[in-house]
């Protein structure tokens, strides 16, 4: 399937690995903020 053919997206990985990966949508980066601000 050509590139601009696909859906793309963003995803965040915080422990680095590809394990635990999530989707970088509005949850996601509810998400991302706390693993960031420790949990605050």
């Amino acid at each position: 399937m050509p590139a601009e053919e696909c859906d793309w997206g963003w995803s965040a990985y915080p422990d680095r690995s590809r394990r635990g990966g999530f989707p970088l949508d509005e949850a996601g980066l509810a998400n991302v903020l706390e693993v960031v601000l420790g949990g605050a």
